[in-house]
């Protein structure tokens, strides 16, 4: 990652709302938050020319529609599961390192309490329905069905649980980290007005009474399950103003 650092910046940054509940779809909401990170930026959308999807996103061929891209130079997916994101924006990265295109979109976007894949809603969960069919499209999809599952293992809180509890056991790390990441996540949610828990504070004390729902895991570790949309647009460092970000590493 040392010859990529610094040579691509994040020039705009797009969200929709976070909600519980939506009319959108999933692609409606990426190609949405796609528009406002060209408008973040300042650039027409048709003059991207470089696409990287995260997890199974919409068609490439579908964003060269709705954005109206002229001159598509580069497009890929990118499906390792939550890191899917983080991993596609190192790749634009990348491509914008390497010329490959000047000016690469990244978008998601996902009905995750709406569109019937709520980790509550057990129904959508059993072994042969849905969670099934979603956990066969995972990273070890086939582990997760023929292993875990079986063992009354099936959602990611409890897959990552023995993660947790294996690295609290070799590094004897204090438990109070995870409490300061809940609470600083929350901190930042005040400050975005398009966050679903923007005016829901958070204190020490509502995070030690909350339930433990696998150990080490208490509610608030655990990720919401919300609606909405998120991209940026990935651009040279050559031509960066004092707006932009530049993208130092990643994963």
């Amino acid at each position: 990652m040392a010859v990529l650092t610094d040579k691509a910046v994040i020039a705009g940054v797009g969200e929709t709302d976070y909600v519980r509940g939506t009319t959108k779809t999933n692609h409606e909401l990426a190609f949405e938050a796609a528009l406002a990170a060209c408008a973040d930026a300042g650039v027409e959308p048709e003059s991207v020319d470089g696409l990287v999807i995260p997890g199974r996103g919409p068609l490439n061929e579908d964003f060269v529609a709705a954005l109206g891209i002229r001159d598509l130079k580069y497009h890929s997916h990118v499906a390792i599961g939550g890191a899917s994101p983080v991993a596609a924006v190192v790749q634009a990265a990348a491509v914008v390192a390497a010329g490959l295109a000047s000016r690469v979109i990244v978008a998601a976007g996902i009905t995750f309490y709406s569109g019937g894949h709520r980790l509550s809603a057990q129904k959508s969960y059993s072994l042969d329905g849905a969670g099934a069919a979603m956990a066969a499209n995972m990273p070890g999809g086939r582990m997760r069905v023929n292993l875990e599952w079986p063992a009354g293992m099936s959602v990611p809180m409890q897959w990552y649980s023995m993660h947790a509890n294996r690295w609290f056991y070799e590094t004897n790390a204090d438990p109070e980290g995870m409490e300061i990441v809940a609470l600083t996540q929350r901190k930042h949610a005040h400050l975005n007005p398009k966050a679903f828990m923007r005016d829901r504070p958070l204190s020490h004390d509502d995070y030690a009474k909350a339930p433990l729902l696998v150990k080490p895991f208490r509610l608030y570790d655990i990720c919401l399950e919300t609606d909405g949309g998120a991209a940026v647009l990935v651009t040279s460092a050559a031509h960066a103003d004092k707006r932009s970000i530049p993208i130092a590493g990643g994963a």
